[in-house]
């Protein structure tokens, strides 16, 4: 699918939201792209 680096991220948080991260891709672009989406949901 997507590069591994760039889901490190989303896979470090529970899988209540890894699941709606990986699933789709409307927030997995926002997420990896704007830094203030990574740093709360962390």
């Amino acid at each position: 699918m997507l590069k591994l680096p760039e889901f490190q991220l989303p896979l470090l948080l529970p899988p209540e939201l890894a699941i709606p991260v990986l699933t789709t891709p409307e927030l997995k672009k926002p997420v990896l792209t704007s830094p203030e989406f990574p740093i709360p949901v962390l």
